[in-house]
């Protein structure tokens, strides 16, 4: 009888682990399927304020008379980050409200502009910029509506994903001045890997030969 157990304990434990799947989010921005930025960092730390560019955002991604908006990904968390402005840009404000299924703004540009609810008020200088970063969607399932409702010095959105390696590409640019943005995430079920059968048949035999040897003595 033990041999049954102990056999049946390995069968399922083998199974289990002859398939595994990915664990990434599913991102869909208007329409458009989109790829978190992985971090080894933290958001803040990646948002890199006033380390170059005096009271901005120092990523890499700001422009100069846009809204730059992408997703990011640690190992416990998604976010997004939302950056006004950059160096050779004019002077702005924007109006807008953001509210989401869960998740909170957790990050400001200004401290003295963190917002209390859902709506958010900047002012920025030349060749500056203002941002946030809305984290805490790590729920399977997630959304986040933005509408714009006054914006100055702002003449664009620009929409950025990632591929594996982290390099970015813009997944869509809007012509003129942006008026609302929606973007969902979902668990990604599609990368599903499996282990060869070959494998999983020569574990099973090894581990049966095993338990043989182990009753004959």
């Amino acid at each position: 009888m033990k041999i049954v157990r102990k056999m049946k304990f390995l069968v399922g434990s083998l199974l289990l682990l002859s398939s595994s799947m990915a664990s990434a989010s599913l991102i869909t921005v208007d329409g458009f399927e989109a790829d978190a930025l992985q971090l080894s960092t933290t958001f803040e730390e990646f948002y890199n304020f006033d380390n170059g560019n005096t009271w901005s955002a120092n990523t890499g991604l700001e422009q100069a008379n846009s809204v730059v908006a992408f997703m990011a990904e640690t190992a416990t968390d998604t976010a997004l980050f939302l950056i006004f402005g950059g160096l050779g840009g004019d002077a702005g404000s924007a109006d807008f409200d953001i509210s989401g299924t869960n998740g909170a703004v957790t990050f400001a540009d200004d401290s003295a502009e963190m917002p209390t609810g859902t709506n958010v008020l900047f002012n920025y200088a030349a060749d500056k910029t203002d941002g946030l970063i809305f984290s805490g969607l790590s729920d399977p399932f997630w959304s986040i509506d933005i509408v714009f409702n006054a914006l100055s010095g702002i003449d664009s959105l620009v929409f950025y994903t990632f591929d594996q390696q982290g390099v970015s590409s813009v997944l869509f640019e809007t012509s003129d001045t942006p008026t609302n943005l929606s973007i969902s995430g979902a668990p990604d079920t599609s990368n599903i890997t499996q282990v060869s059968a070959p494998m999983t048949s020569a574990l099973m035999l090894s581990a049966l030969g095993f338990l043989l040897f182990r009753r004959k003595r």
